[in-house]
Order: structure tokens, then sequence, then C-alpha cells
């Protein structure tokens, strides 16, 4: 195959990738930007506050000289519920320390497909931050893990829109992301369906049964289309056919997919307490 060729498929595969991720309608621009930082929400939290005894590993938490917020990052493998009374909040952050950081962007695909969400009660994805801004004392907060089709459902959905979205044309990004996101949150629910129907084990995801049924199965065929289509699109005149790209993403979200679940089930076993807990804190 010349590169002249190569090329033409490619830009032909990003062209299609743009048209299914967007079958949804246009949304406007506003949409788009991410959720704050926690530096933005919380800037001076740097006086660390020690975690539980038996919870190294699960979180860390910062608060700031006045006590008025904290930031928790989750540093287990799996996702953290976070919960305070009113009128304290809770701000939900899109994993990054850096605005318009990629990164964030997935985690907060990720967030979207759990749903549950308030302004009292947050999920915070492995690696990822949330801010408490505390309007009365005392500062007291809740957290416990999230059970395992809440951590396969958001898993799922961010190696998803993390390996779709490398593939969106630059051009057209601002508006497919958008449309990926939602896109991406129908599939989620959707593979979640799938996944409980086809587990037959206790670790957290059979991942790699599921990917490789997206596009057959009857619980995922019509919600993963745009998904499965972006990479693997039908053939049409004068569009050649984007060869392997399905196949290729399919091993990527397994081999990722695994690593996560094995990491998990690893963390549970040493933490069996972070799964029942619901301990709450005080800054």
């Amino acid at each position: 195959m010349t590169v002249a060729t190569k090329g033409r498929i490619a830009r032909a595969a990003a062209a299609a990738l743009a048209v299914s991720l967007s079958g949804f309608g246009s949304t406007p621009a506003s949409g788009a930007l991410p959720a704050l930082t926690w530096k933005q929400e919380c800037p001076l939290a740097s006086e660390k506050v020690p975690e539980p005894t038996g919870y190294a590993g699960v979180y860390e938490q910062s608060v700031d000289p006045g006590r008025t917020c904290s930031v928790i990052q989750n540093t287990s493998p799996g996702i953290l519920w976070i919960r305070v009374a009113r009128p304290n909040t809770a701000v939900f952050l899109n994993g990054s320390t850096t605005p318009l950081e990629p990164k964030g962007w997935f985690a907060d695909a990720g967030a979207q497909a759990i749903g549950g969400m308030s302004d009292t009660q947050v999920p915070i994805l492995s690696g990822g931050y949330a801010v408490i801004k505390y309007n009365e004392q005392p500062t007291r907060f809740t957290f416990w893990m999230a059970d395992r089709q809440t951590q396969w459902r958001a898993e799922f959905a961010v190696q998803v829109s993390e390996f779709t979205f490398k593939r969106i044309p630059y051009a057209t990004w601002l508006d497919a992301r958008i449309n990926l996101r939602r896109n991406v949150e129908e599939c989620a629910s959707a593979a979640t369906a799938l996944w409980e129907h086809l587990s037959t084990t206790d670790r957290p995801a059979p991942m790699q049964d599921v990917i490789g049924h997206l596009a057959t199965a009857s619980e995922t065929m019509e919600a993963c289309k745009p998904i499965h289509e972006a990479f693997d699109p039908p053939p049409a005149q004068r569009t050649p056919r984007a060869a392997n790209a399905w196949d290729d993403f399919v091993d990527r979200v397994k081999a990722k997919g695994t690593a996560w679940a094995d990491d998990l089930f690893e963390f549970v076993a040493h933490h069996p307490g972070a799964i029942i807990s619901r301990l709450p804190r005080g800054a």
C-alpha cells in the first residue's frame, strides 16, 4: 500500500468518526468547558490530614489554613464516593490539576456514566480529586468505595472515551467530544447490563468479554453503535474501510481493563473495610 493510499484511508476514517460521533446533533460549545481544578477551587490546601488507621493508600486529604475547604484525592485503584451534609458542599472535579488536560475529559465521561452526583455527593475516580466547601462546622464528610457495577461502568466509560477521543480530528474535536461523552454514557449503561449477564466471577470486570460483544449483543448493539462505527465505519462509496481499527481498539481495552481489574481485586483483598465502610471523617 502506498503512502498516499494510507493517507486517504486515515482521512476517510477520521471523517467517518466525526460524522458517527456527531449523529445526536450539535451541542453549544460552552458545554465543552471542563470542570474547575482543585487548585482553582481550594488553592491554599496544603496541610495534610492523617487518614484513618488502616486506610493508607485509599485517599489523601489536605485543608486550607482557614478550614474553609479541603481537597480529597483518591489514591486507590477504584472509585470512592464522598458525601457531606448541608450547608457544606462537595465539588466534583475532572481529575486533573491543569485546565484543558485531556485526562480530565476521560474522568468526566466516567463520572457521567455513573450518575448519582449532586452538590453534596460526588464520585472520585482513581487518581482524581474532589473539593469539600465548609460553610459550617463540624467539617465532616463520609466516604465509601463504590460497588463493583459502578466501578466497572466508570472504568469502561473512561477507557472507551480515551481511546475514541484520540481518533477525533482536531478540527472537529470540540463538538465531537461532547457527543462522544453522551455516546459513551449510553454505551456504558448498556454494557453494564451485558457485563452482568456475562459475569461469572467476583472480580470487578470481565471487560475483555464485554468489549468483544459490543457490536452484536442485544443489550449493546444500538447503544454502542456510534462507538463501534467510529472505529469500524460501514463501507460507503469512495470511503475506504478502516481495516483492523476496531480489533486494535478491542485489544487495547482488553489489556488495560484486565490490568485494572487485577489491581482493584488486589486492593480490595488488602482493604476489605473500604468496600462496606461509610466512615465519617473530620478535617
